[in-house]
């Protein structure tokens, strides 16, 4: 009982509500199965004894017993008839299937560090363009301080294409170690 207090017929009602639900299964079975429930002549339609119908009206605990015994075997017959109306698929079509949403996983995964490198990359590329906009700066500008100089990025003029050059080569080897590392300490999920 789920309610906490149970009753000494509480078997016999179960028993009663199982032998009803297997007359009815055996009468949809002689008669077609029509959805008509049978029961023997004579006797309570609901538990086959006609004892355990008064019993039922007045005990709380074999009611709700019995209810949900027959809802239960209702949703057994009824899982079993969808499982007719719906086969199950092949083995091999599921064995199909997890095999290419495995390869989709491993996909996945070999992408992952080349997803986060074209983010770094495009990072990389802006601020190469920065800096480059930043060194020609004073080019572009024409003008002269009255000593003669560019201003305090003049300092970086005798040194631009070099200093580039290393800062991609910094970029290009950050880029690098940063590939290996992900990929060595990469988990095997």
């Amino acid at each position: 009982m789920i309610g906490g207090t149970s009753c000494a017929r509480e078997e016999a009602v179960i028993r009663a509500a199982r032998a009803t639900h297997d007359a009815s299964v055996r009468g949809r079975a002689a008669d077609g199965d029509n959805g008509r429930a049978t029961a023997p002549a004579g006797e309570d339609p609901i538990t086959g004894d006609a004892g355990l119908t008064g019993h039922l009206a007045e005990c709380r605990s074999c009611r709700e017993a019995y209810d949900v015994t027959r809802w239960m075997l209702r949703l057994a017959v009824d899982t079993d008839r969808e499982a007719l109306d719906r086969p199950l698929p092949e083995p091999g079509q599921l064995w199909w299937k997890a095999r290419v949403l495995e390869r989709w996983q491993n996909e996945s995964k070999a992408e992952a560090p080349l997803d986060v490198m074209q983010r770094v990359q495009i990072a990389g590329a802006l601020i190469a363009a920065l800096v480059l906009v930043v060194l020609a700066l004073p080019d572009l500008g024409g003008s002269q301080t009255a000593t003669g100089t560019n201003g305090p990025l003049s300092l970086l003029a005798p040194f631009g294409l070099p200093s580039l050059l290393i800062a991609g080569g910094v970029l290009v080897l950050m880029t690098t170690a940063f590939t290996l590392h992900h990929l060595l300490t990469e988990s095997d999920d």
